[in-house]
């Protein structure tokens, strides 16, 4: 069998595959999509764009695509993910929920894309605890396993390693705001802190917490001013909103904000301000109904 035949059948068989996984024939991705070759050197260049599939089980959607991953003994495997995007009531339709899965296909997408480890925290933490936990003091043991049982993976532990960027974290640290103190906060950070340097350190793809990028210094000030507890990266939120409230296109804001895609900056940071969605339906009311009375007849035309 030539090599175009073996191709041939293996898109073949990939397609029956997603069908009885209620995958869109449009977004069918071949398991060839990478030529793989030795990792110390080798290329592992993407050969084709990977678009994945969306599909909504209850109120919540999630996002279907084929992942590389380096195992444990240095082989490459590639796998699929299914991923929660969010609710129905976050993307109502799935065109939604698609741009959300884009984003999160980008760095598969991305052309400097490598096949790295990847793991869950929860899984890596077990392996963290065995071989760096126990060599501490048992009093500092004793503290790291309550920061993981209690608050950590609770709330973290399915998530992959890769997926717990600064948002995440912040969004961690906003969620502890309403549980502990400050100083406590500080201790469960540290041993997130800890975690995820390790899993770095021995080659899983993740990002250790900066604690400059996190907002928890804000605190005694949000107290004092009786503001809610928020992380700095809610001023980014913020920012992106009032700049295309205020008239700015979508370009400016994603220049600004320094994405690589509009599309993060809409879908991710953009945010609907309180009674916008009601001026812009009195708006388009009083063009198609004008009741004033001194209201002159200007010609509509739509292009």
């Amino acid at each position: 069998m030539t090599e175009k035949e073996k191709l041939g059948a293996e898109l073949v068989a990939e397609s029956l595959r997603c069908a009885l996984h209620d995958f869109p024939r449009a977004y069918i991705v071949s398991s060839r999509a990478t030529e793989s070759s030795d990792l110390k050197g080798g290329s592992m260049a993407r050969k084709r764009f990977q678009r994945g599939c969306v599909v909504l089980k209850g109120q919540v959607w999630y996002g279907k695509y084929r992942d590389d991953v380096v195992g444990h003994d240095g082989t490459v495997t590639r796998v699929q993910r299914r991923t929660p995007l969010g609710t129905k009531k976050e993307y109502p339709t799935k065109r939604s929920a698609e741009r959300k899965l884009e984003q999160v296909l980008c760095r598969i997408n991305a052309v400097e894309y490598r096949p790295g480890r990847v793991a869950t925290l929860a899984e890596f933490a077990e392996r963290w605890e065995v071989e760096i936990l126990t060599k501490g003091k048992d009093s500092t043991q004793g503290a790291a396993k309550s920061h993981l049982t209690k608050h950590i993976l609770p709330y973290l532990g399915k998530l992959r390693l890769d997926a717990i960027g600064v948002e995440n974290q912040q969004t961690f640290v906003t969620h502890l705001a309403d549980e502990v103190s400050y100083k406590s906060v500080l201790n469960i950070l540290s041993t997130l802190s800890s975690i995820l340097n390790t899993a770095k350190n021995w080659g899983y793809v993740c990002e250790g917490v900066d604690q400059h990028k996190l907002g928890y210094h804000l605190w005694p000030l949000l107290d004092a001013l009786k503001i809610k507890r928020a992380g700095f990266h809610a001023f980014r939120h913020a920012h992106t909103t009032l700049l295309l409230e205020g008239g700015a296109s979508p370009k400016v804001a994603q220049r600004q904000l320094r994405h690589s895609d509009a599309r993060v900056t809409l879908g991710i940071y953009a945010h609907l301000v309180e009674g916008t969605h009601r001026e812009a339906v009195e708006k388009l009311a009083s063009i198609l109904v004008p009741s004033g009375p001194n209201e002159e007849e200007i010609p509509l035309r739509i292009q």
